[in-house]
Parts: structure tokens; C-alpha cells; sequence
């Protein structure tokens, strides 16, 4: 196993394109990260870039845009991911304090070779589950109608994208909504569709760009008061509708595996559970 670093999305892209192709929904956040790499320059600025040969063959990639963690995909066809994940560590080898989120066996597996090499293990932060759409299925009737978010609504989506994170990631200090966050994913294809219901936006579901004919939908988040409604089965089918008009043929998306509520909505409008991901911080404590 050896591994090769990049500097130049495009070029990154082309290389892991392959392996990419083969399994989109495992690559999903890979390719994501990828786009916005590709789509927003100076955000390639200490981004790190690396991909895994067997051989000759691309077999996995890792991909971080500061300060987000670095997402790991490795090939099914691989079999073994453990010459992967060595030299991953050993690739790394300046960084001490990090975060990284991909498939669950194979975070697990990472948690004993940092351990190794670090003297401290990572420790799980979220646990998600991967679901794939299977055939769209009609939600329940609620009041209401879907409309695409634009730029007069980037102060809500802002604070809602905070309240999403605020809710679901832990380790969010900044309480403050970041409207330019907005406008970057904008700026990445990124679509967020709001639900109204009697005048006033409800809920929100973001989709990201279709990359190879696969697109993910997040987040996907109700306001407290109205949740329970249907409203998050209804946005989240809105999204998926205009997403597949847009040409994706796979349709994907995470969730909490422990938040039922969640998990009972995607399985109830055609999303089918895949493989489970889990983020691993890598920081040691004082």
C-alpha cells in the first residue's frame, strides 16, 4: 500500500475517480469535499488530499477542508482495510490532534493503530447511519408547500444550520450563525429547500451538487415547535424530488443512528439503511 498527496483538487478528482465511480454512496463525503475544494479555491488552503494504491490501483481516499474532519473511504474490494489504515497513520505522522469520520469498521479498526503511534486512542463522537433511497414514497398530507431557500433567506438558513449543528455536533463553541457559510455552499451547487406552512418557513433540507449522478440530501432540520408534524418527511421529499429532476440517480443521506425519530421518517418515505459511520476525535487531553 503506498499513498500519494495533492494539491490540486482537479487532479485529485480525476485520480480517485475510479474508485469513486464504483462505490458513489461509500464516497459520498468524499466527493462532496472534493467539489467544494474544486468550486471554492481558497478553501484548498491546508486542505489535505491523499490517495491509496494497491499497486496501481486507486483503493481508498482521505480528504479534510480545515476545520472539518478528515473523511476516510476505502473500497469494498478491498477486503482488508488494515494496510490501509497503517499506512494512513503513518502518513499523518505530523498530526497529533485530529478528527476523522468515515465507515465504522474501519474507525474502529484506526482506533488502536493511533492509539499505537499516538500513546492516546481516539475517542467516538457520533455514530450515523448511511441510508441510500430505494423508491420515493409518499409522506403524509401536511400544510404547506416547498419552496428553493435564496439569498433572502440566508440569515434564517444561517441560524438554522447553527441550530442543526448546535443540536447534532459536539464541540460547537461559536454560537454565532455564519451567513457566508451560506453563501459558500450556494456558491458549491448546494441547494436548500424550505417547507412553509401557514406563511412562515418550517423546516429546511439541504442537497448537495449531483457528482457522478449522486447526490446527498442535509441537513434536514424542523423548528422545535413544529416538529412531529411531518414537516421533515415532507421537505426532505421536496428536496429529493427536485435533486433527482437535477439528474442524480442514487439519492443519499445520513442520519443519527440513536435518534429514532429521524431514522423512522427517512425509512418511512423509501430510504433503506446501508452501512454504519462513525467520527472519531483524536485529541489529546491535558
Amino acid at each position: 500500500m503506498r499513498f500519494e498527496r495533492y494539491g490540486d483538487p482537479v487532479v485529485f478528482r480525476d485520480v480517485i475517480a475510479p474508485v469513486v465511480a464504483a462505490e458513489p454512496a461509500r464516497f459520498t463525503t468524499v466527493s462532496s469535499v472534493v467539489h467544494g475544494l474544486i468550486e471554492t479555491p481558497e478553501a484548498a488552503v491546508g486542505a489535505t488530499m491523499l490517495c491509496g494504491f494497491d499497486a496501481e490501483t486507486p483503493v481508498g481516499a482521505v480528504v479534510r477542508m480545515p476545520p472539518r474532519p478528515f473523511n476516510v473511504a476505502v473500497s469494498s474490494d478491498l477486503g482488508d482495510e488494515l494496510p490501509f489504515l497503517v499506512g494512513l497513520v503513518d502518513e499523518l505522522a505530523g498530526v497529533d490532534d485530529a478528527t476523522f469520520a468515515g465507515p465504522r469498521r474501519a474507525m474502529e479498526q484506526l482506533v488502536p493503530l493511533w492509539a499505537a503511534a499516538r500513546g492516546f486512542e481516539p475517542e467516538p463522537m457520533t455514530s450515523m447511519m448511511l441510508y441510500r433511497l430505494n423508491v420515493l414514497l409518499q409522506h403524509r398530507s401536511v400544510d404547506g408547500i416547498a419552496r428553493r431557500g435564496g439569498i433572502g433567506d440566508i440569515d434564517l438558513l444561517a441560524r438554522w444550520f447553527r441550530d442543526f449543528e448546535r443540536e447534532s455536533i459536539r464541540g460547537i463553541d461559536d454560537p454565532r450563525p455564519d451567513p457566508d457559510a451560506i453563501r459558500a455552499r450556494f456558491a458549491r451547487g448546494v441547494h436548500l429547500w424550505l417547507w412553509e406552512s401557514g406563511g412562515e418557513p418550517v423546516a429546511m433540507a439541504g442537497a448537495t451538487a449531483v457528482l457522478g449522478q449522486t447526490a446527498r440530501i442535509g441537513p434536514v432540520y424542523v423548528r422545535p415547535e413544529r416538529r412531529g408534524r411531518g414537516f421533515g418527511a415532507a421537505v426532505t421529499s421536496a428536496a429529493v424530488k427536485a435533486t433527482i429532476a437535477r439528474g442524480a440517480r442514487e439519492v443519499v443521506l445520513f442520519t443519527d443512528e440513536d435518534y429514532r425519530p429521524s431514522n423512522s421518517v427517512y425509512r418511512s418515505i423509501g430510504f433503506e439503511p446501508v452501512e454504519r459511520y462513525l467520527e472519531l476525535t483524536a485529541i489529546q487531553r491535558a
